[in-house]
């Protein structure tokens, strides 16, 4: 056999392989069972777990026996568990307890309008409460306090719908009275150790991100820190956001996430003088804002 038939012979027998091959069904992989969509986008066994501030009630968010959201509150010690909120439409998520260890604090809306009220529940005679019951408004931002336990700090854009402004709110009479006033461009506001609004996160019309802070409840406002656009956290520029983490015990410092000449949101330490002594700072060429350690703390 010469090297031209030897050619024709291999080549036919590719062919016949070939042939044989596509005659052959090839073997399916067999694919996985799809995973059920209740299982990636229903609502966890249990989420949200709290402890009651006297250290004796566990609460948490789990679904009704409708499958709803609700929140639960369980007795450590019977192990004993009763939902306290009624949903049946919207799920509730949003809850905290107040200091006064008596009252359980939700948000709520009704049937999906996001006009979320903020309602309180009663532990002691399960007393259900409105405490915003203001028809088109909506409340955010609660703010608590040990050093006031039967009292809370709310935003309402009562006044009006564009701008929420701080009211204090008493829990067991349910008196509402206006706190302090948004002039407009404040995203959100920090009580001091006293439970007094005295710092503020403001976003002006010059796209600039501002600190605000006050001696008092009286003072005037002062702008003590600004960040603008492209170094501003994104939580310094979206309503409800807040750079502000908390005040020092002493009420006279700020510390606050700040990414002002760095590529990273930085903890700092704002020293909130007041405006006799910003001469003297300048003059020492004090820096007033510092790196903090990298320590992690809950509050």
């Amino acid at each position: 056999m010469d090297r031209c038939q030897k050619f024709v012979h291999w080549r036919l027998c590719g062919l016949v392989v070939l042939l044989v091959a596509s005659l052959v069904e090839p073997a399916k992989a067999e694919l996985p069972p799809l995973i059920p969509r209740k299982i990636l986008f229903s609502d966890p066994q249990r989420a949200a777990v709290k402890i009651s501030p006297d250290g004796k009630m566990l609460s948490y968010v789990a679904p009704s026996d409708k499958g709803v959201a609700n929140v639960f509150v369980e007795d450590l010690s019977t192990r004993r568990a009763r939902m306290v909120t009624r949903a049946t439409h919207r799920g509730i998520y949003d809850y905290a307890w107040a200091f006064d260890g008596k009252h359980l604090l939700y948000f709520s809306d009704e049937n999906g309008n996001e006009d979320f009220h903020l309602y309180s529940f009663d532990l002691t005679n399960e007393e259900v409460r409105d405490l915003t019951p203001f028809a088109g408004t909506r409340g955010q931002q609660l703010l608590l306090s040990p050093v006031r336990p039967d009292q809370v700090l709310i935003g309402i854009n009562r006044r009006d719908r564009k701008v929420f402004d701080m009211y204090r709110l008493d829990l067991e009479s349910g008196a509402i009275t206006l706190d302090t006033a948004n002039p407009g461009d404040v995203l959100s506001w920090t009580a001091d150790p006293n439970f007094v609004i005295r710092a503020a996160t403001a976003f002006t019309d010059h796209l600039d991100t501002v600190v605000r802070f006050r001696e008092n409840a009286t003072a005037s406002w002062r702008d003590v820190f600004v960040l603008p656009f492209e170094q501003a956290p994104f939580l310094g520029q979206v309503n409800g956001g807040n750079i502000i983490v908390d005040f020092s015990a002493d009420g006279k410092k700020l510390v606050l996430g700040s990414s002002k000449n760095s590529p990273n949101c930085r903890l700092v330490e704002l020293e909130a003088a007041p405006v006799k002594s910003r001469a003297s700072l300048r003059k020492k060429r004090t820096a007033i804002l510092r790196k903090c350690s990298p320590t992690t703390s809950e509050h």
